[in-house]
C-alpha cells in the first residue's frame, strides 16, 4: 500500500500548492488524460515489455 499511495501522491495528485503533480513539477513529463489510474500501469506494463 505504501508503494501505492506513493504513486498517487506523485503522479496523479495534484499538489494543493503546485496545483499540478510532484512529477510533472520536476519535468518528468509523464502527461496523462482521463484514467490516471490506468494510463499509469499502462505505462508500467509497456515499459517491462
Amino acid at each position: 500500500m505504501t508503494s501505492a499511495f506513493r504513486n498517487y501522491y506523485n503522479f496523479i495528485r495534484p499538489h494543493s500548492t503546485l496545483g499540478i503533480t510532484p512529477t510533472l513539477k520536476a519535468g518528468i513529463g509523464v502527461e496523462m488524460e482521463g484514467n490516471r489510474w490506468m494510463a499509469l500501469l499502462k505505462k508500467s506494463f509497456d515499459s517491462m515489455g
